[in-house]
């Protein structure tokens, strides 16, 4: 039977990647979509391939240097943070 749209469940899916090593956690919630696996899923299988070959697990948000121990954090208790700059900034 076809409901309307008002009708209709939303469509949830919470998946990880890789699965041998899980790296990366997404939940997807499609509102009115009707169906988990038919609505989120794919949106989900999307990200999932686009965040590993991004790979951002790969680059260090803290910048670690022999003032900081090793979880980043100073001797002052501050954590240092290390950001990248992208190829554009910086052209003018």
């Amino acid at each position: 039977e076809d409901l309307s749209w008002e009708q209709r469940h939303h469509a949830l899916f919470v998946g990880y990647a890789p699965v041998d090593k899980p790296r990366y956690a997404c939940s997807v919630v499609v509102e009115h979509g009707n169906g988990g696996s038919s609505a989120a899923a794919p949106i989900a299988k999307v990200l999932l391939e686009r965040v590993q070959t991004m790979d951002p697990a790969a680059t260090a948000l803290i910048k670690p240097d022999r003032d900081n121990d090793k979880a980043g954090k100073a001797k002052n208790g501050k954590v240092q943070r290390h950001t990248h700059a992208s190829p554009e900034e910086g052209k003018g």
